[in-house]
């Protein structure tokens, strides 16, 4: 998901930048150690000590910053220091809830409580509810 750098403040990128040297551009995560800002492939494969032809995907090797409360005009945010693989894969276990955030704030207004159905749903159709429309559950009897 595209960063919105409006709801960033104005000194984030030299915040993050301090942050990343802090952890000697390493992931909090899984330690890999990652590309400092600026350097070349090259440069990078020689400082780890590794072949160029053995680093494949370079854009593993992307160190990020991010909010663990995914909310970065808060000023306390707890902030942690990723890899892109790493920062993926934590946003992904939130990414219905961001993007849903992300339409409401660009003005799609959000439906009011609805009454239940008057049939219990089952199956794929629950995949299709927004979270606020839980708890319903899956009925797997032959009814």
């Amino acid at each position: 998901m595209p960063m919105e750098w409006d709801r960033y403040p104005e000194n984030w990128k030299a915040r993050s930048l301090e942050l990343k040297a802090q952890t000697n551009w390493t992931c909090q995560h899984c330690g890999r150690v990652c590309r400092r800002a600026g350097e070349s492939l090259t440069d990078f494969a020689a400082r780890i000590g590794r072949p160029l032809a053995q680093i494949e995907k370079p854009g593993r090797y992307v160190l990020t910053v991010s909010p663990l409360d995914h909310d970065p005009e808060n000023p306390k945010a707890r902030l942690i220091v990723l890899c892109s693989v790493c920062h993926r894969r934590y946003d992904n276990r939130f990414i219905g809830k961001l993007s849903h955030q992300k339409r409401e704030r660009r003005g799609q207004l959000t439906l009011p409580d609805r009454p239940m159905p008057p049939t219990p749903l089952r199956g794929r159709q629950l995949s299709l509810l927004p979270d606020w429309a839980a708890p319903y559950s899956i009925s797997n009897s032959g009814e």
